[in-house]
């Protein structure tokens, strides 16, 4: 335990310095554009939520491939649903330890962003530029088998919550019955994390379990900064120096409800193509552009059209049925606290257990460094069968 605990701290430290630097260089591997796994089947319809279509081994890196990840990995693609339940076949990835192995599952949601096939984790874990790789090397540093969801779908559809927990939740089962797993098939624990984007995954993952996949033996759910309200998250950061993750969030979720190509005008279209590729730092290099730029609306969020996806896409109308560790930082310039602290209040009146945490020394980007080191814990708790207490407000 102690050896293992120092591996975790190393692991954390690396955390930090993958986070607030750049990547050396990506290490060579196909364009997931041109690469025949990623295409799905002519019988996709046909398959159960959950099958896995194929599977290959793939090497996992920290930093390029100067620095692999030390664990063994697995790509799958399954079988899934977008947001309107029709089939989609959704990549993964499995990082099993090479040693220590708790025979548990945590999926690993990142924080993703983008609008490209390039920016999904299936293709930045191997390449070496997925800033987000050291936190499930933390996980695996504690025994824990991890699997990774491409949770935008085949779409890339950033920000679309309910192909985001489909994808998560099948994911979860393709990890499951894969022939090469170390876990012990439909009994094993589950635990699921993310941040920001990964919480979008994460929360509707945890809110659509009970009904989509009842079978999964969740026993906790941890996710921070989580965009709840998306119509919220649009007042703080639409025409704001990150204005340009928002428009990427519009756009990515206009391929999942093409209805919303109609509150753009031309401007937006063509605005709409320029960044159709776009990872998180080419989104980000749009500062203060706002939607109602590139709209003939006076009030793009407020139309009929918007309102329907933005309430089809709001959080907080259903309720995980496993523990739910909620951190927010009070100080988040991107995510409204008021809008988790109302998603806390939604699941409790729902009949979830959420423990609520606020924190008050991070902002958003800063975070997910600290809300790791309390959060992996918390879920190493509840795979252990301790105690859990909430601290709802309506109990």
């Amino acid at each position: 335990m102690k050896t293992r605990l120092i591996a975790g701290v190393a692991v954390l430290g690396a955390l930090i310095t993958v986070l607030t630097t750049s990547p050396v260089g990506a290490a060579s591997v196909q364009d997931p554009a041109t690469d025949p796994f990623y295409v799905a089947p002519a019988n996709l319809a046909s398959l159960a939520p959950g099958t896995v279509i194929r599977h290959r081994t793939v090497k996992v890196n920290l930093l390029s491939s100067a620095v692999p990840m030390p664990a063994t990995s697995q790509e799958i693609l399954v079988r899934s649903n977008d947001s309107h339940g029709q089939p989609a076949a959704v990549s993964a990835t499995v990082v099993t330890p090479l040693v220590g192995v708790r025979h548990e599952l945590l999926a690993y949601q990142m924080a993703t962003d983008s609008l490209g096939a390039k920016c999904e984790p299936s293709y930045t874990l191997r390449s070496g530029t997925e800033k987000e790789a050291a936190v499930v090397a933390l996980a695996v540093a504690s025994g824990l088998t991890v699997v990774v969801p491409d949770h935008e779908g085949p779409r890339n559809a950033y920000a679309a919550g309910r192909m985001a927990g489909h994808a998560v939740l099948d994911s979860i089962r393709g990890a499951l019955a894969l022939p090469t797993s170390k876990l012990t098939g439909a009994g094993t624990e589950v635990g699921m994390m993310g941040y920001s984007g990964g919480a979008i995954a994460t929360g509707w993952a945890a809110q659509l379990q009970p009904t989509y996949a009842p079978e999964l033996d969740v026993v906790g759910i941890a996710s921070g900064g989580t965009p709840a309200d998306l119509e919220a998250a649009g007042g703080a950061i639409d025409g704001s120096a990150f204005g340009g993750l928002f428009m990427g969030a519009a756009i990515g979720m206009s391929r999942e409800y093409p209805e919303l190509r109609s509150i753009l005008n031309a401007k937006g279209v063509a605005f709409a193509d320029t960044i159709k590729d776009d990872c998180v730092t080419g989104l980000a290099s749009h500062p203060f552009v706002s939607i109602k730029q590139f709209s003939d609306s006076p009030d793009p969020l407020r139309t009929p059209v918007a309102q329907a996806v933005l309430a089809d896409n709001k959080l907080g109308h259903g309720a995980p049925t496993a523990p739910y560790y909620l951190w927010q930082s009070k100080h988040d310039e991107l995510i409204p606290w008021s809008s988790v602290n109302q998603l806390d209040k939604d699941w409790c009146a729902n009949g979830a257990k959420v423990r609520f945490v606020t924190n008050n020394t991070s902002e958003h980007i800063s975070g997910v460094v600290e809300m790791v080191p309390t959060a992996l814990p918390w879920l190493l708790a509840r795979f252990a069968g301790k105690p859990f207490a909430d601290n709802c407000p309506s109990r």
